[in-house]
């Protein structure tokens, strides 16, 4: 429940960063993007409307969180880290199957 609690108040912060307009997105970001086919509004959509379902919060120099959100029927997870006055879009793709038992169940195998 607790840790509920405390996703439910990251992705908050997260939207109301979005909202802000302080999203940086990385060269990385970028390419992936570009490869998968996914738009930057897209992003947006996945960030503000979906759910945190892994939290990285160990993760420097800022703590990041894997989100989902569906662009139509087409799962999409984020990458996101979230730093005191912004956030940073890591990575954005589609789960793959050999590593996702489904779109928000990781496969013990799959890394």
């Amino acid at each position: 429940m607790r840790n509920e609690v405390r996703r439910n108040m990251t992705h908050a912060r997260i939207q109301e960063l979005i909202k802000e307009r302080k999203v940086l997105i990385t060269d990385h970001a970028w390419d992936a993007i570009d490869e998968r086919g996914i738009e930057v509004h897209e992003l947006v959509a996945v960030l503000v409307n979906g759910e945190i379902i892994e939290d990285y919060r160990n993760d420097k120099p800022c703590p990041s969180y894997l989100t989902l959100g569906f662009v139509g029927p087409r799962p999409i997870h984020v990458l996101v880290a979230l730093c005191k006055e912004h956030i940073r879009i890591i990575t954005a793709y589609e789960p793959n199957p050999e590593r996702w038992i489904n779109s928000r169940l990781r496969n013990k195998g799959g890394k």
